[in-house]
């Protein structure tokens, strides 16, 4: 099939969740299908990327964003009632450009990545893919309690509610729709509709093994510019921290790109070290203890999860998390809720080396079971107009 791979970042670095899987979408449907990339990049210097693309690709189109214009869509979104995230994207002369490269280039089937993407595609008569990953409505309803600015709540209240609408009616539009996670199926009300797929992130599991031995060290893997993030090793190096270096003598490593300011100011806080960006994620992830996910408002599956328990880490997490990748409490990882939950289960897998070996083993078993590469080709591969 010929492809229109639409999507709002350009997918290489693969450095966020969003990038991580468009990345690995366009490498596997490349291997049955031809693929035409049209991608926003955000500055010039993604530019040197390209090239690395066109061994996916037989054509790339790229529109650089300009802040001035979308900062003008985006108010145009106080008017329309559009989500805003939706608004800030939409800019009509680029919908005529792609329609018209829809049918020059006789394009079979459309993937659009994400909601933001919907508008661009949703009159061209040819087979859509809409790829909403997360509910994103669900993410920023869990995230209220959390924003700590009278502004942020109130604008990410208006912006749920109507991401949340624009989420359940634009799927009339498109001929399926892909989920990440149940989860997210179920919050939005989908698990009737025959459109509706699930198709998770997959993950490669490490040829490193992990020896289990203690080696004083937890660690956190992720966009550090992203607030979910960001609250996660927050409350790692202020909360548990503290208390857990009563008993344990460990560090705390914050691993991930884009650090933001909250962030580096956590550097040599309670035995905190931010790391920053790793060109080898696995070998910090072997030479780690446990991963440790305080990831309380999210949607969809967190990768930074996949990749560790494709480590053989044992990973501590809240609920929200072990559902959408429905992993099994004290099997393939270990559950916590409150400050006193994680101290406790930190400790308990310090004590127990058979414990870590326990959970770091069937977590990796579950990654090979269930989000493996070729579990996700095999559906990639049977795309048909």
């Amino acid at each position: 099939m010929k492809i229109l791979f639409l999507t709002s970042r350009f997918p290489f670095p693969p450095n966020r969740g969003d990038k991580v899987r468009t990345y690995q979408f366009l490498k596997l449907m490349s291997e049955f299908h031809d693929i035409h990339l049209f991608s926003f990049i955000e500055s010039e210097e993604e530019l040197k990327f390209k090239k690395q693309l066109y061994d996916y690709c037989s054509d790339i189109v790229l529109i650089k964003k300009s802040k001035p214009q979308h900062i003008q869509r985006f108010v145009m979104g106080l008017l329309n009632r559009l989500p805003f995230q939706v608004a800030y994207y939409f800019f009509p002369h680029i919908k005529k450009k792609i329609s018209n490269y829809v049918k020059v280039n006789k394009i079979d089937i459309i993937y659009a990545h994400l909601i933001r993407m919907a508008p661009y595609v949703q009159e061209i008569n040819v087979k859509k893919i809409l790829d909403y990953t997360d509910a994103i409505s669900m993410e920023y309803k869990r995230s209220l309690p959390f924003r700590k600015k009278l502004f942020e709540k109130i604008f990410f209240n208006i912006e749920a509610k109507r991401t949340r609408k624009y989420e359940k009616k634009i799927i009339k539009y498109f001929d399926e729709g892909w989920f990440i996670s149940p989860e997210d199926i179920m919050d939005l009300g989908f698990e009737k509709d025959p459109k509706i797929k699930i198709l998770p992130n997959s993950v490669e599991t490490s040829k490193m093994k992990q020896d289990y031995s203690q080696k004083g060290i937890i660690t956190f893997v992720g966009n550090m510019s992203v607030e979910h993030n960001i609250s996660a090793v927050d409350f790692v190096t202020n909360e548990i921290m503290p208390t857990l270096l009563n008993d344990e003598d460990v560090k705390f490593n914050i691993i991930g790109a884009n650090l933001s300011k909250r962030v580096l100011k956590m550097e040599g806080i309670n035995n905190t070290n931010v790391v920053g960006f790793v060109d080898d994620l696995y070998t910090e992830l072997v030479n780690s203890d446990i991963f440790i996910a305080p990831i309380f408002f999210s949607s969809g599956i967190q990768n930074k999860v996949l990749e560790a328990m494709a480590a053989g880490l044992p990973v501590i997490t809240t609920k929200n998390v072990a559902l959408s990748i429905q992993a099994t409490q004290d099997t393939n990882l270990i559950i916590a809720a409150t400050k006193d939950e994680f101290v406790k289960k930190i400790k308990l897998l310090y004590k127990d080396k058979s414990l870590r070996e326990k959970i770091g083993r069937n977590g990796r078993a579950l990654i090979e079971k269930k989000y493996s590469k070729n579990s996700i080709r095999k559906i990639l591969k049977e795309l048909k107009g």
